[in-house]
Parts: structure tokens; sequence; C-alpha cells
């Protein structure tokens, strides 16, 4: 019998004073809008889940959008965001609640959420916490920050105002002791007072982050903005792998605030488990998942699993909590960081295959230290001249073609403005 059969580690996630059976969960969003949905989820492996936002206007006799997404790619082969302006459930509120209450009377060791939403009424959220613990919940999300807040009328998200946040969580705890989450808005310049304020009020985590505001493009054939509906459109809410990096900076943000001990939850462009362990790494005690599921499925929970699983392995750990926060300690301001370290970039002629694109980077976008051999299709690399930005590396299609390198060669004195001799390669060289 191998090591690897020998081997344990643990998922189990403490979150909310509920032990989830591991830190992935559904995000509030259409991937959980109905009981069999979130059922269905959890017998594929899901953690928990956190149920679509109820709104009391899901009793209006009005429906949905139609459509309501919108594509953010570089080409049909990268997804690389959505715009959604799916904002209600197409169901009555009454029967939401009946239906999503079938959940933990199934599912009693899975975490469950409901998220409600309502405008800045006392009674609107008072009774919608009412309805939400009446499912059987283990805990309340409040939505303060969805980007349909802001209806035009130059209003702000409830998630913008320290003092609305405390206000919302007190018209709740009027009706619910269960635990309360709070979806922060990414959409903001400060995000610590919200965290904060939401602490002080008594909540006991928070989602960061919601969909941020957003148009994802134009319709080029009739020009008008996308989604189309009908002749017309408006700003909706982007998600998925565009919003990770923002979303990740409000999580440490939060995690490094010494004063603020609320559990974070990530949520925002997870795609794989290497996305999920670095929610992890910044602070986050769960992560929360939506647009990949709608791209891919639910199934992706069994490579979240097992990459976190085989990390933990690899890197010497047992249980996902020891990840949590610690690449906080490696994190400091720009101007406290060395300005002695030196790197530059080397590479490797074996794996080149010519096409020239460090080149014209570092010649029109960096410090103009490498040439181009036209004859053997080879860049030619300057170490003496080279800066260190690191640019090549990010422009090369081939991995660890090119490295950087730490070196004791002396910073140049002076950018080579003029650059390599060789200015007859005009675009990256790899159509010819």
């Amino acid at each position: 019998m191998g090591w690897f059969q020998l081997a344990k580690v643990d998922l189990t996630t403490n979150f909310c004073n509920f032990d989830c059976p591991n830190p992935f969960l559904l995000a509030a969003s259409p991937v959980a809008r109905t009981a069999d949905m979130i059922m269905r989820a959890f017998e594929m492996g899901w953690g928990g889940a956190i149920s679509k936002s109820l709104a009391l206007d899901q009793d209006l006799p009005d429906r949905s959008l139609t459509p309501r997404f919108s594509r953010l790619s570089a080409n049909q082969y990268y997804f690389a965001g959505m715009g959604n302006i799916d904002f209600r459930i197409d169901q009555g509120v009454r029967e939401t609640i009946e239906d999503w209450s079938r959940v933990k009377r199934k599912y009693p060791k899975h975490f469950f959420a409901v998220s409600i939403k309502s405008p800045g009424v006392e009674k609107n959220w008072r009774e919608l916490a009412s309805l939400a613990e009446s499912t059987g919940a283990d805990a309340i999300e409040l939505c303060l920050s969805c980007p349909d807040d802001d209806s035009g009328d130059g209003n702000q998200s409830l998630g913008h105002n320290p003092d609305k946040v405390q206000e919302v969580i007190g018209w709740v705890q009027k009706e619910t002791s269960l635990p309360i989450l709070i979806k922060l808005t990414p959409s903001i310049t400060n995000i610590l007072p919200i965290g904060l304020a939401a602490q002080e009020a008594g909540a006991v985590g928070l989602s960061a982050t919601n969909t941020i505001k957003s148009l994802t493009g134009v319709s080029l054939d009739n020009l008008v903005p996308e989604p189309v509906i009908g002749g017309r459109s408006w700003f909706n809410g982007l998600s998925g792998a565009a919003l990770k990096p923002i979303a990740m900076r409000i999580i440490a943000e939060l995690a490094q605030e010494e004063g603020l001990t609320l559990q974070l939850a990530g949520v925002g462009g997870v795609r794989d488990w290497r996305d999920a362990v670095e929610y992890l790494l910044y602070g986050a005690t769960v992560v929360q998942v939506a647009t990949e599921i709608m791209y891919r499925g639910y199934g992706i929970v069994e490579e979240l699993i097992d990459g976190v699983e085989g990390f933990l392995l690899e890197k010497g750990f047992s249980r996902t909590k020891e990840l949590v926060g610690l690449s906080l300690k490696n994190m400091l301001p720009t101007e406290q960081l060395s300005r002695k370290y030196r790197v530059a970039a080397s590479f490797d002629p074996d794996k080149c295959i010519g096409c020239g694109r460090c080149y014209v980077s570092c010649r029109d976008g960096g410090y103009q230290a490498i040439d181009f051999d036209l004859k053997e299709r080879k860049p030619v690399f300057r170490e003496e001249d080279c800066h260190g930005c690191g640019l090549c590396t990010l422009v090369c299609p081939v991995q660890n073609c090119i490295v950087m390198k730490e070196t004791k060669t002396p910073f140049p004195s002076g950018d080579n403005v003029e650059g390599g001799e060789n200015h007859a390669l005009r675009s990256c060289g790899y159509c010819g």
C-alpha cells in the first residue's frame, strides 16, 4: 500500500458555526435558485450553498429580463467573465420559501444560507429575515451590494454606507438569531469601514465580493450594449475570472485588518483548485463559486476537492484551515519592498519558437533590452540593459521558455532608448 493511500487530509471547514464537509459553496446566484438544484449540487460533493437572493418583488406580475447574460472574452475559446442582468427569481416568495425548506430536511449536514435583499425599508428586511429563518437555514446572507441597487438615479447601494449596513443588520436581528453574513460590493474605494461596521453590528462573516457594475460590450450589428433586450440595455454585473484579482485584493485587505475578526468567504472568479487555494492563502475560510458552474456544471467540485487535497499533501498540510491567511505575512507595502533585489530575463533557446513577441514587447513597452536575430529567428537578451520588469515572460507563448533569474549584474545606468539595431521585425513574427 503506497503512502498516498494512507495519507489523509481534512477538508472539513467551520463556517458560521457550522461544520461544512468542505470549503466549497454555491454562491448566491442562478446556480442556487431552486431546492432541486442545490440538492443536486450537494449530491455531487459541494459543501454548502447560499441561495439566490430572495426579494419581495418576486410577487410582482412582471417577469425577469431576457436575455440576461453577456459574455466577456478575448475570443470564442476563452471565457473571461460574464455580464449578468438576472436579478430576480421567477417564482413567488411563498413558493420559493416552501421549495427551499426541503433542503435542510434532506441534507442536514450541509451548510445552507438564504440570501435576502431589499431597498432600505425596515419592514421589508424584517419580513424577509423571518421568511429566511422559516426554511431551517443555518445562516442569512444580506445582499447589500447588487449592481441593480443603483437604478440610475444616483443612489448607491446600501453596502456603500457603514451606517446603513449597521441599520439593516439591526432590523434583521429583531427577527432572527441566525448568523448573519454581509455580501460586500467591490465598487468601493475603502472596504474596511464596511467590514468593521458589520462586525460592530453583530455579523459573523463577510462574502467578498458581489459582481462589479460593468458594461461587457456592444453589439456592433445594432450598436446596442449587450445583452440586447428589446433593442435596449443597461449596466450589468460582471462576474468570473475578470473579477478575481479585485475580489482577492478585498479579501486580503480585510484579512490584514487586525481589528477585524469576521470569517471571510472568497467569491469571484474561482475556476479551478488553484484559485480556491489562493483565496484561502489570502485569508478566506471558504470559497463560493457561481460563474464557472454556469459554464461547466456542478461537476467541477470533484476537481476542486482533488486539487486541494493534492496540494495539501504535497505541501505537508493536513487540513485547509492551515492555509488560511498564510500568504499575508509575505506582503509588504511597496515602499518597504527591497530596491536592491535584482532579476534579469533569461531564455531557453531549445524551447524558443522564434515568434519574436518578447522582442516586440520589450522594444515597444519595456526597456529595449532584447535584440532579434532574423537569420536564426531567436531573441538575443542583453542582461546589462535588462531592468527586470518581467514583461517578456508574460507575452511568451511557451511555458518557462523565458524566466526571471536573480543576478548580481549592476542595475542599468539608464534606458537604452535606441534598443537593438534590428527594427525589421514589425510585428510579433508569429504569423510571418
